[in-house]
Parts: structure tokens; C-alpha cells; sequence
């Protein structure tokens, strides 16, 4: 363990001598706050980047399994629910979790509204949220354009002709959206393209720079009445407060966001798993000209607005308010950037948000329980009940498998399940004769449709057949036959089980290219590891995350006892632990100084050091041209010193001669 603790230490090293990470996110992880900011109402920011994660992440393990054309995306989700394993569950998690992220990002905005966070100099950050807001919308709209069913099919010709509405650019608009004057092959491809690639990256530029500001301005805080934002003194005020009881994001308030963000992923695992995928409900007919296509939870309310202002307002509603609202978001802190935060000395903002959620609840309601709204997932949700296939005929339950088949419980109830547009087919038997029945399905009639080019004559009649056995309590057990139906795999069970499973045509199974693009078993085995990958590790998430409280609990109930000592012997812990950050914060400067100070003196003694070296080396060489000239001046003096040595010697020799010569020897006189 020693040696692969090591290991990893030094992997790390490399990367941060190369990358230079380590520092740039501890400072993040570390950057003060104001205490007031360490609160469960401000963890909605995280919770949505959290989501944001999830939703990247199982948008690429769907994407290796959808393919975005307008013939094989939903013959690909059909399987993708039910040829792989959890593969329905991975669609549930991606369409729970958009619709949890809108419903955080509008939460959040809200918060930060009502606590005028928007106000100086937090203007831009507001901005840029809003357009965070738009994007995440868009994401939500275009996720189910994708899904390419009735609902997709209707509900993107109605935003069509919307935007075809526009003045002057009306057209141009549509043929860029659709790829064409009306949806067609390029359609579903265009908003592919929108919804993996345009809108994301613009989506996540955003959450960068929103997060940057957010790091760079700091987390507003706490608002109190009476506190008011100037802007040539907040600045001043908001440094003063975080020195004096600030406290670091991490652990503070980090842990509550992460507690937080770990409950949201696990609600969205609990729809995901009690609720399932969102459709697709059955494949987009453009015969069907007469259905009501309903949104997702998040347009609900655009579409009861829609289905209960008059005519005459749809147009200017459609076209100026959504502009005048997004105006209105972007101009609130450039005229509103200074004054009161506090949402007690602020009820019209609080009428505001008041009036606007009540608003939407109301109209989502109306609009997923209306009788003007009819249920459009029968096709994928709701199986026809096993009391009216009880006892039928071959010929009555194929009858059934085309009322289910053409979704005519999205407009017609049996039993009090299905919509409400048309009426009850419970009793139909008895109102209407076999003859009227055939002409109804054929001709149609009031907001009927006509169903005569879209059913065969054989599915009239197994259609007309098993609309007669509906007479309410007077069904009988059989009709047509003397025998009674078998129960078992080959009757009235394996029966119903059929109709429960989604019907799939033979082209899935004799065109190749469906074939290959949707049933591909590689991206298959991939799916279903990925899935369980993701599934593992958000598990792993939440465990630590639990683990990680119930450390953090027990510490603040242990930090609570020393308090109480503490306050017991007239100590602040809060005002303590103020002053300790403090002077660590001093120390910290302290040291730094301390080190700028050593680097100098060693920058000094290095400089002396090769001076010093630079003169050593420099007596060196005059030495060195000292004995050189000695050596020259002595070869230059070397014979004429032998010579005087010679000299002197013969000098000397006739010197002692002459001393040594006779004293007392007869003297000649010569006379």
C-alpha cells in the first residue's frame, strides 16, 4: 500500500508541474463566503449543475442507440424500452431529469430574485442565468421533438406555425427549424443536432462563466431589512463582513449543497423507476389531423393558455409577450441594481412570484386534467382492461389490437380510463347499430376523424367486432361462438400480455438498415454496461454522501458540546474561531513575507557567491602572469650571471694567489 500510495502521489505531481490545477481549484474549494451564505437556501445553484452532469452523461449512452431520422427514431426508442435490458430506465432518468432541471433552474432564479441577489455588482451573473433559463427550456423542447411520436409529431407543427407567425421572417424561420416548408426527413436530424450539440455547448459555456463570476464576485449574503446595496460602498462592506466572520466553502456550505444534490438524485431515480419513460406514445401519423398533442410537464401551462384565450389574442400573446418577459428579466438589475434586498420592505416582488406560481400550477393542472385534454400515452401505458378480452373471439381480439394500435383512447375512455373528448365506448353497443359504427370509423364526424384511409377492411371490421361486445353490464361471456375461450398461454392470458407490449411492424425486422441502426448488438452490450456503470457509481455517490453527514453530525453535535462548555465559561466559539481565522490569515501573510525575505537573502548570497568566485578566478590568473613573466626574466638573465659567476670566480682565484705569494725573500738592489 506504501508503494501505491507513492505511486499516486507522484502521478499527481506530474500532472500539477504540467497542468498547474491543484492551486486555481483549492483556492475555489476554500474561498470565503459570509457565514450568513452557509444556508439550505442557496444550494439550488449546485443541485443544478449536478443534474446537468447526470443529463450529459446518460444523453451519450442514448445516443448510442437512437438514430435521428425521421424513419428509425421511434422504431429505435420502441427498443430501446424493450429489447434492452434497463434500457427503459436510462430513458426515465434522462426525461425525469430534464424536467427536474427546469423545475431547480426556476426554483433557483426565484431565490435569487426574491433575495435581490441580482442587485450590484451581481448584474451580469443575473443575465447570464437567464439565458442559463432559456437554454435549459430549450434542451426540454427539443429533447422531445426527438422522441418523434404523435405528440412530438403535432406539437412541433404547432410551434411551427407559431413561429411562421412572425412578421416578414416568418418563412425563413421554418425552413431553418424543419429543414423545409413542412417536418420532413432533415427535421429530426436538425433538432438532433440542436439538442446533442448546439444547445449543450452553449449551455455549458454558460455554466462556466456563470461559475466564474459566481468565484470571482462571491456568494451574496443573507439579506436583512434595512440593508441597503449602494454602489459606492457595497464592495466595501461585503470584504469587511467576509473578513470578519467569513468562513471557507468547503466544508461549510459545500456539504449541504452535496447532501442536497444527492437527494435530487435520488428522487430522480425513484420517478425513474415508479413512473417510467415519457412515451413515445404511438408513431407520428399526419392522418390523424384532429388530436390534441400535450407537451411535457414544463409546457403544460403554454398549453392550457393556449387552449382558453381567445383567438384573437394568440397572436400578439405569442409573439410580444414572450419578448417583452425575456426583455423585462434582462433590464431588471440595470434599472433595479441598488436599494433594498430584504423581500420584507419588497411585496411587489413577492406579489409577483406569488401571482406567477400560482399561475403556472393552476394552468398545468387544468391542462393535464381538463376534459378539453385528452390522455395521450395510452399507447405505451395503459393496456386495455382484461374484463372487456375476456371471452372473445380471434376475430374480436384483433379488433382490440387495432383500437389499441390507433390510439383511440387517446380521445375515448373504457372503464373510465383514457380521454375525454369523445365520449364513453363502454356502452357503445347499445347506442349505435353495427352499421352506424362502420360509417362513424369510415367517414368520421363532429371532431371525429376520418379513419377510412387508414384501416384496412379487414381492421374495420375486427374493429366494429369488438366495439359490440362493449354493452356495459349486459357484456356477454362470448359472442359468436358456443365454446368458451381457453385461458392460458394460447388464450385469454398470452392474449392480454400481447396487447400490453407495444406493437412493432415487420419493418424493424425486413429492412436492414432498421435493423442495423437499431438493433446493433455491440452498442447494445455498451448501453447496458454503461447504464450499470452510471447506475454504480451514482450509488457510490450517495453512500459517501450519506457517510460524509452522518461524520459532519457528529462533529457539529461535538462541536455544539464544546460551544455550551465554552458559553458556559463566557467564551464566544463563533467569535473564537473568527479570530483564529483571522490570525491564521495573518500568519499566512506572515509567512508569506517571511519567504519573500528568505528568497532575497538567497538571491544575495548566490550574487555574492559569484563575485566572489569571479575574483578568486581573477587572482588566479594574475598569479599565473606573475610566474610566467618570472620565468621569462630568469632565461633572460641566465648567461651573463654565469659569466659574472666566472668572473668573480677568477677574481677571486688571483686574489688568493696574491695572498698566498713569499713575504720574507731576499731583496736585489741593483746599484
Amino acid at each position: 500500500m506504501p508503494g501505491v500510495k507513492q505511486t499516486g502521489l507522484n502521478l499527481y505531481h506530474w500532472f500539477d508541474r504540467r497542468l498547474g490545477l491543484a492551486k486555481p481549484i483549492t483556492e475555489a474549494a476554500e474561498h470565503p463566503i459570509p457565514k450568513s451564505s452557509s444556508s439550505w437556501w442557496y444550494v439550488f445553484g449546485s443541485a443544478a449543475a449536478v443534474i446537468l452532469v447526470l443529463q450529459v452523461m446518460t444523453g451519450i449512452l442514448l445516443a448510442l442507440v437512437y438514430t435521428p431520422t425521421a424513419r428509425d427514431a421511434w422504431n429505435s426508442l420502441n427498443f430501446l424500452d424493450h429489447g434492452v435490458t434497463l434500457g427503459w430506465f436510462l430513458r426515465a432518468l434522462h426525461g425525469w431529469g430534464s424536467d427536474f432541471m427546469v423545475a431547480i433552474v426556476l426554483i433557483h432564479m426565484c431565490q435569487v430574485f426574491m433575495f435581490g441577489a441580482y442587485k450590484f455588482p451581481r448584474e451580469l451573473t443575473w443575465i447570464v442565468g437567464v439565458f442559463l433559463l432559456l437554454m435549459t427550456l430549450g434542451m426540454a423542447f427539443t429533447g422531445q421533438v426527438l422522441r418523434f411520436d404523435q405528440d412530438a409529431y403535432w406539437g412541433l407543427g404547432i410551434g411551427a406555425s407559431i413561429m411562421g407567425r412572425v412578421p416578414w421572417i416568418g418563412s425563413e424561420l421554418v425552413h431553418l427549424v424543419l429543414g423545409g416548408p413542412i417536418i420532413g426527413a432533415t427535421t429530426v436530424s436538425r433538432f438532433f443536432a440542436l439538442h446533442v450539440f448546439v444547445i449543450p455547448g452553449i449551455l455549458i459555456s454558460l455554466v462556466g462563466v456563470h461559475v466564474w463570476m459566481v468565484l470571482r464576485l462571491g456568494i451574496t449574503e443573507w439579506p436583512m431589512p434595512g440593508r441597503l446595496v449602494r454602489r459606492s460602498t457595497y464592495v466595501r462592506e461585503y470584504e469587511a463582513e467576509v473578513h470578519k466572520d467569513g468562513v471557507p466553502f468547503v466544508p461549510y456550505a459545500a456539504w449541504k449543497d452535496a447532501l442536497f444534490a444527492a437527494a435530487v438524485l435520488l428522487a430522480i431515480m425513484a420517478c425513474a423507476l415508479f413512473f417510467g419513460p415519457m412515451g413515445p406514445t404511438g408513431p407520428p401519423d399526419p392522418t390523424i389531423i384532429q388530436t390534441v398533442p400535450k407537451p411535457d410537464v414544463p409546457f403544460l401551462w403554454i398549453y392550457a393558455l393556449f387552449a382558453l384565450m381567445p383567438p384573437k389574442l394568440e397572436t400578439p400573446i405569442l409573439l410580444i409577450a414572450p419578448i417583452v418577459v425575456i426583455c423585462v428579466m434582462l433590464a431588471l438589475p440595470l434599472y433595479a441594481g441598488e436599494g433594498e434586498k430584504h423581500w420584507s420592505r419588497r411585496p411587489v416582488a413577492v406579489l409577483m412570484v406569488t401571482v406567477i406560481a400560482l399561475s403556472l400550477s393552476v394552468l398545468t393542472r387544468l391542462a393535464s386534467k381538463a376534459p378539453w385534454s385528452p390522455v395521450m400515452n395510452a399507447w405505451s401505458a395503459d393496456a386495455i382492461q382484461p374484463a372487456f378480452l375476456q371471452g372473445r373471439t380471434p376475430l374480436e381480439r384483433q379488433g382490440a389490437i387495432v383500437f389499441q394500435q390507433m390510439q383511440c383512447r387517446n380521445c375515448h375512455s373504457l372503464d373510465g380510463v383514457g380521454g375525454k373528448r369523445g365520449p364513453e365506448l363502454d356502452r357503445v353497443a347499445t347506442r349505435m347499430t353495427e352499421s352506424q359504427m362502420i360509417r362513424q370509423v369510415l367517414q368520421g364526424g363532429g371532431n371525429m376523424p376520418a379513419y377510412g384511409s387508414a384501416l384496412s377492411p379487414q381492421q374495420v371490421t375486427a374493429l366494429v367486432s369488438f366495439l359490440e361486445t362493449m354493452r356495459g353490464s349486459e357484456r356477454p361471456a362470448q359472442v359468436g361462438s358456443g365454446k368458451s375461450m381457453p385461458t392460458g398461454p394460447a388464450g385469454m392470458s398470452g392474449g392480454v400480455e400481447r396487447l400490453s407490449e407495444p406493437h412493432f411492424s415487420s419493418e424493424v425486422s425486413e429492412n436492414p438498415s432498421v435493423r442495423r441502426s437499431v438493433m446493433d448488438h455491440q452498442s447494445t452490450v455498451v448501453l447496458i454496461w454503461l447504464a450499470a456503470a452510471i447506475s454504480l457509481l451514482v450509488l457510490i455517490q450517495v453512500g459517501v454522501l450519506g457517510a460524509l453527514f452522518l461524520m459532519l453530525l457528529r462533529v457539529r453535535l461535538t462541536v455544539r458540546q464544546i460551544e455550551g462548555k465554552l458559553r458556559a465559561s463566557g467564551v464566544d466559539l463563533y467569535d473564537l474561531a473568527g479570530k483564529s481565522y483571522r490570525l491564521l490569515g495573518t500568519l499566512e501573510t506572515a509567512a508569506k513575507k517571511g519567504a519573500e525575505i528568505v528568497e532575497s537573502l538567497e538571491q544575495g548570497l548566490t550574487e555574492i557567491q559569484s563575485r566572489l568566485a569571479r575574483v578568486d578566478q581573477s587572482i588566479r590568473n594574475q598569479i599565473a602572469q606573475i610566474k610566467r613573466g618570472s620565468e621569462a626574466l630568469k632565461h633572460a638573465l641566465a648567461d651573463p650571471v654565469i659569466r659574472f659567476r666566472a668572473i668573480a670566480a677568477a677574481i677571486s682565484a688571483a686574489l688568493e694567489a696574491f695572498r698566498r705569494r713569499p713575504q720574507n725573500g731576499p731583496r736585489e738592489h741593483n746599484c
